[in-house]
């Protein structure tokens, strides 16, 4: 599917283990919000971190801000694309141990023990790309993957194995496979989502899902310079205008135009942080003749000229758009 590829593609995401350890219970630990945990990792500020718990044997409770917990079980994944603070523990959440603490001074808690306990392997998902990327902002703020093969997922779980296998026993190019691997299982969790998830309401995997209007999404994602018209899908999907239009909104919560205008939008600014192209020639890979409309839309949707835009990405101490 070229929406599911185009999009997924776009996000830019590598993967870190921070945390592969063992405890016994009584134990939590407390992470910090998405911001928060970039700082402390030192990401560029237009990243986004995104932490994954992966649990190789036991298990823990997972309480995301005010949220009822929820069990994490031996084998699963718990991917929290919602940027939000969270507390990983085990019979009690008393005295919980600080992300930042352990990460930072390889402080090692005193319920901590090689070989017993809850296995865990913890990091993050570095999405360089994620604003404005409909398959991000789609995705539920918590994602459970199974690792265990259980249900069937036999990628996710030879990847959790051999992910597993290569932070246990590092041989010669293990940090580069490890990488890998993460970048990989990424991928494979959020495809899994798209195949066997359930979403409520418009959203873009529901649109993906639909055969005709996936069909119209992967037709915008073929070429989204080209002159593409609400006709032009609804023929594709071989529905009448008003029928696919309104298929299109129920099914995404937008309408197509707005939704390639967006997805242009998100491809202009994928390609100005890359800083390889001008801005004229941006404005044509996404499908504007005139610079001045195309600075008008970009305006729009980012808050500042493209122009300006850019200075600010290559900045990494810019704190916002003063245009």
């Amino acid at each position: 599917m070229k929406a599911f590829d185009d999009t997924l593609n776009a996000l830019r995401h590598v993967g870190q283990v921070l945390l592969s350890e063992s405890y016994t219970a009584p134990w939590a630990i407390h992470i910090p919000d998405a911001d928060k945990l970039r700082q402390l990792l030192a990401l560029d500020r237009r990243a986004r971190a995104v932490p994954f718990h992966f649990v190789r044997r036991g298990s823990f409770h997972l309480r995301v801000s005010d949220r009822d917990a929820i069990m994490i079980n031996e084998g699963e994944t718990a991917i929290l694309f919602g940027g939000k603070d969270h507390l990983m523990y085990e019979r009690s959440t008393l005295n919980a141990a600080e992300f930042s603490d352990i990460i930072k001074d390889h402080q090692r808690s005193a319920n901590q023990e090689a070989g017993s306990g809850t296995e865990l392997i913890c990091g993050v998902f570095v999405m360089t790309q994620a604003n404005g990327n409909p398959m991000f902002e789609a995705l539920p703020s918590l994602l459970v993957a199974d690792l265990s093969g259980k249900s069937g997922g036999r990628t996710l779980c030879a990847l959790g194995n051999i992910l597993a296998s290569e932070i246990e026993t590092p041989r010669m190019g293990s940090s580069y496979m490890i990488g890998r691997l993460l970048q990989m299982l990424c991928a494979e969790a959020i495809r899994a989502h798209l195949e066997n998830g359930q979403d409520h309401g418009p959203n873009w995997f529901n649109g993906l899902r639909d055969r005709k209007i996936g069909g119209a999404l992967n037709l915008i994602h073929t070429d989204p310079a080209a002159p593409v018209t609400v006709p032009d899908l609804a023929r594709h999907a071989g529905m009448s205008g008003s029928r696919f239009a309104a298929r299109f909104r129920e099914k995404l919560g937008v309408s197509p135009i707005r939704y390639l205008a967006s997805w242009r939008m998100a491809l202009a600014a994928q390609h100005l942080a890359e800083g390889e192209k001008t801005v004229s020639q941006v404005a044509e890979m996404v499908g504007y003749e005139s610079l001045p409309a195309f600075n008008r839309a970009f305006r729009r949707a980012h808050g500042c000229p493209p122009g300006a835009w850019r200075t600010l990405q290559a900045d990494k101490l810019g704190q916002g758009c003063a245009f």
